[in-house]
């Protein structure tokens, strides 16, 4: 302030009477702006902000970590029999990575048990009319996933049915990409059709599990599937994740909406 005050000095000496009355208001005014601006008291965030107060951020990667390290643990006697059976039923690596879209479009590669034939990437031209839909309005809406896949193996059908091939997105949580809750990742050639409505799922981590596993997984159309997501970015509690979590497990041994 004190150089501020030399050039009112300067110009308008009469004005320095009230310049360190008003600079300390101003200042004050500033100060309750920020502080309330950083709990979150003056409206809703945007977005591209964090959309979770910090500390239930941290709470929340504790959790992640935790479970994460646990869950590949356990996980560890399951994926090494799958990855001996992937080898038996068809020539190609065991593991299949490739690009996601991930919090704010961030790329990012994500981990998976191969349950399509090697070079099924390649093949996705052929099948375009399974990953597109038009809408009533003619536009291309992007379809999540297609039934009766030709490209899926039979081992492949086995580990899907039972999310077998998703255990490996737990490297993924613990490297901080993805979180156990939250909304699925996509190819980037999916969410370049997206609409802005749609890339405000993309304000958080996505998740190994989410509000579209409990409620139809890949049957549910594109935008039924962001309404849940976005009210779960909108109403987001711990408590939430904990339930969805609990939840999920019945769904994947019920093989709904699994393909």
């Amino acid at each position: 302030a004190l150089p501020f005050m030399a050039k009112i000095a300067r110009r308008d000496a009469p004005v320095l009477l009230i310049a360190p009355l008003m600079l300390l208001a101003r200042a004050g005014a500033l100060g309750v702006g920020l502080a309330a601006g950083a709990v979150g008291l003056l409206g809703r965030r945007s977005p591209r902000q964090a959309v979770v107060a910090w500390p239930v951020e941290v709470l929340k990667r504790l959790l992640d970590v935790t479970l994460a390290a646990v869950g590949l643990l356990l996980a560890l006697p399951m994926l090494l029999v799958a990855a001996v059976l992937i080898k038996l039923d068809s020539p190609g690596p065991v593991f299949f990575v490739q690009a996601r879209v991930g919090q704010h479009g961030r790329l990012f590669r994500i981990f998976k048990l191969r349950t399509m034939v090697a070079g099924a990437e390649a093949l996705a031209e052929a099948l375009a009319e399974r990953v597109l839909e038009q809408s009533a309005a003619g536009q291309a809406r992007p379809v999540l996933k297609a039934p009766n896949d030709p490209r899926v193996t039979r081992v492949g059908r086995v580990l899907r049915r039972w999310s077998v091939d998703e255990l490996p997105q737990l490297w993924n949580v613990l490297r901080g990409e993805m979180s156990l809750v939250g909304p699925r990742p996509e190819e980037p050639r999916i969410v370049a059709l997206y609409t802005d409505w749609h890339r405000r799922r993309l304000a958080v981590k996505p998740g190994l599990t989410g509000p579209m596993q409990i409620n139809g997984r890949g049957s549910l159309p594109l935008d039924e599937r962001v309404q849940l997501e976005l009210d779960y970015i909108e109403h987001y509690t711990l408590w939430r994740d904990l339930g969805i979590l609990a939840r999920s497990i019945p769904v994947v041994i019920s093989g709904q909406g699994a393909f």
